[in-house]
């Protein structure tokens, strides 16, 4: 298809969208789509929503025709008012200018969000300003922000190249992503992090077999560090640890003795010394939990009783003592076992022992220092969630996680309440579960995804790495507040009796004092204002210094 026919079937598809009349919605069966492709790069498509009732557009990112234009912004077209909210496909909504293409598949494409007809009201705004503490006569610049209630998961493609496995996800001071994930089929470790405007991607280690079962770890400036897994034969393989110091990453094998390091956990203590539990599957089966104190690593059986030390989970207290989360194979089931050090040894326990459970065990500790586990329960195909009120465990099953598989990730907001992320095999989702206080709330973030890994920002908001199932390209999504309708008016109070309009503006100040900053944000459905006092400082003050002259008196 030539790029005259594209445009042309373009433009005839806006036209019989935008006029009812010339009834697309009678060309297409309700339910079927149609792509609009040329050498593999998808530019449109089209899909008659599932009750017949309207034709949906949506746009997709080209990888090197140019030809979307304005369609690349997220919108649809709808031929009546008929549609609701079910009818709508959810699709990913890449970071601008980072789409990108590879082996002729296109890596995101536009979300459609919602009804044109509908209106997102403007529900919060704030503004930032430079330089925080002006002086008199100098130019101040106010940039606001505007958001609505509502939040919806965003998502992205961050790498194409290979099958990315074992993704670990870390935020940092800024709830930027950092993610460290083996890649197939070269079986190195890389590393990847977003910057503020793009995805940057490294390789830690590429000599061997490297990177499975890695788990990340971010320092107290913002460094990453990594436990991992080197396969060297199928009897034989290394606890492998990996830090970037600020100019170059420094590697070091931790154990290699047989089979070991295999499913690694990574913590820092408040040094942002590491410690890292794994299992010593070969020759002993066993779990073990190694420390770095600043000169050297100290190594410590955990639990040698049977099978143990698989899908292990690590979590460090207030004082820095170790908790741990893992399966044991207990012929000829599994269980879900727990232990932690107290101030002269290791107690061990078993937390669930129902049919064949705890694989892919996942652990956080709450405010008080209570252990909260998510795993698998094989059994019934379910995830379950288990957690200790300070005199017992309390054990439940999480609502419609049917067939769940794979890896479980748990993390707790700020009122100790539990954030799962999980692959449910029977609708094969990506799925997210929160304890809103009440119930639980299950929610679908992407499809054709696994092996996730979730972490809360400083506002509770969930971020998860996984990969895409089928093509296993790593993956990154993020839940924020959805964008208000625009157009989006933003006026400006700055406190002097001069006021301005627009979401950047600039202001001088003529006196030194503290003022009162209003911003209000206003749009077709809703309002929001914002205030923040603006200190303004004198100039310093200039001095002049005059040589000092001794004359001799001639004494």
């Amino acid at each position: 298809m030539t790029p005259l026919m594209i445009w042309s079937l373009l433009s005839t598809l806006l036209l019989a969208a935008l006029t009812p009349s010339m009834g697309i919605a009678q060309a297409l069966a309700p339910g079927q789509n149609q792509a609009l492709e040329t050498d593999r790069q998808i530019l449109a498509e089209t899909t008659v929503s599932p009750s017949g009732s309207a034709v949906l557009l949506t746009p997709r990112w080209s990888c090197n025709l140019g030809l979307i234009g304005e369609l690349a912004t997220t919108e649809q077209v709808v031929l009546n008012t008929t549609l609701s909210t079910e009818d709508l496909p959810f699709g990913d909504s890449p970071r601008p200018g980072n789409s990108v293409c590879s082996r002729g598949r296109i890596a995101g494409h536009a979300a459609v969000e919602a009804p044109l007809q509908s209106c997102e009201p403007v529900t919060g705004t704030d503004f930032v300003w430079e330089p925080f503490t002006p002086t008199v006569n100098e130019t101040v610049t106010f940039t606001a922000t505007a958001w609505a209630s509502s939040t919806v998961w965003i998502t992205e493609t961050v790498q194409t190249d290979g099958y990315a496995w074992f993704a670990s996800l870390a935020l940092d001071s800024a709830s930027r992503p950092h993610i460290s994930y083996l890649v197939d089929p070269y079986r190195d470790l890389r590393y990847a992090y977003y910057a503020g405007s793009a995805w940057h991607i490294e390789t830690v280690e590429s000599t061997g077999d490297v990177g499975l079962y890695s788990s990340l770890a971010l320092d107290s400036v913002g460094r990453p560090h990594i436990s991992y897994h080197k396969e060297i034969s199928w009897n034989q393989g290394e606890l492998k640890y990996a830090y970037y110091d600020g100019s170059s990453w420094q590697i070091e094998t931790v154990d290699g003795y047989g089979n070991t390091g295999i499913g690694t956990s990574l913590a820092l203590d408040s040094a942002d010394r590491p410690h890292v539990s794994y299992c010593a599957y070969h020759p002993n089966y066993d779990l073990r939990y190694v420390r770095y104190d600043g000169s050297a690593w100290i190594t410590e059986t955990v639990d040698n009783v049977g099978g143990v030390g698989l899908h292990s989970s690590l979590a460090l207290d207030a004082t820095g003592r170790p908790h741990i989360s893992y399966c044991a194979d207990s012929d000829p089931d599994l269980t879900l076992r727990y232990a932690h050090c107290d101030a002269s040894a290791w107690i061990t326990e078993t937390v669930d022992s129902v049919g064949s459970v705890g694989r892919y065990s996942s652990l956080a500790l709450d405010s008080n220092g209570r252990p909260h586990i998510g795993y698998c329960d094989e059994t019934n195909n379910a995830v379950k969630y288990a957690w200790h009120n300070g005199s017992n465990w309390q054990i439940e099953t999480l609502p419609g996680a049917e067939y769940a598989d794979w890896i479980i990730s748990l993390v707790l907001d700020g009122n100790d309440y539990p954030r799962i992320s999980y692959f449910d095999m029977a609708m094969a989702q990506l799925k997210y579960a929160y304890y809103d206080g009440a119930s639980w709330q299950v929610e679908t973030v992407d499809s054709r995804a696994a092996g996730p890994s979730v972490a809360l920002d400083a506002f509770d908001y969930p971020h998860v790495s996984y990969n895409s199932g089928f093509y296993g390209d790593l993956r990154y999504a993020s839940k924020e507040h959805a964008i208000p309708t625009p157009p989006i008016t933003c006026t400006w109070d700055l406190g002097d009796g001069a006021f301005a309009e627009g979401a950047v503006v600039s202001h001088t100040y003529n006196l030194p004092s503290t003022y009162t900053v209003t911003l209000t944000a206003t749009n077709a459905c809703g309002q929001a204002t914002a205030t923040h006092t603006v200190t303004v400082i004198s100039p310093p003050a200039w001095r002049v210094y005059l040589p000092l002259v001794l004359r001799n008196s001639g004494r």
